[in-house]
């Protein structure tokens, strides 16, 4: 037997397409996921609240002047990880009253989220660039 024979349940197939078997694996990465975005929104807001409480430090960056480039690459973190959150929940809100038939499957709001969330290469470019910004600023401080 398969091994897609013995996963769950099927979803339709799209366009001709024989159905696609759910074996599972979504759920964890929607986990992964979360848990990822969750962790540098802590991290981003965090560390510089942390870092903030000992005014020493703060002098030190200042001194050296990091401060704010210490500043701007947490800022930054966040902004993208906010961004890409408001950017997917728009993209799947689309995919959602497609889906439910009230907007037309063929326009463009509805391509560009189909497109958005199949690409993995654009989120997880975002989270590395978010990874190097945290990094970054916390090698310097």
């Amino acid at each position: 037997m398969d091994a897609k024979e013995t996963c769950g349940d099927s979803s339709p197939g799209t366009g001709g397409q024989p159905p696609i078997k759910e074996c599972g694996y979504y759920e964890p990465y929607s986990d992964y996921h979360r848990s990822v975005r969750i962790w540098f929104l802590a991290y981003g807001i965090g560390a510089p609240v942390f870092v903030a409480q000992y005014p020493d430090a703060v002098m030190s960056l200042r001194s050296c002047g990091v401060l704010r480039l210490v500043t701007l690459l947490f800022l930054m973190g966040v902004t993208i990880q906010v961004a890409a959150a408001l950017l997917y929940k728009t993209g799947m809100w689309y995919l959602y009253i497609e889906e439910l038939g009230k907007i037309n499957k063929q326009s463009r709001l509805v391509r560009v989220s189909r497109w958005l969330a199949n690409s993995y290469l654009l989120e997880s470019l975002m989270d590395a660039l978010t990874l190097a910004m945290f990094v970054t600023a916390t090698w310097i401080t």
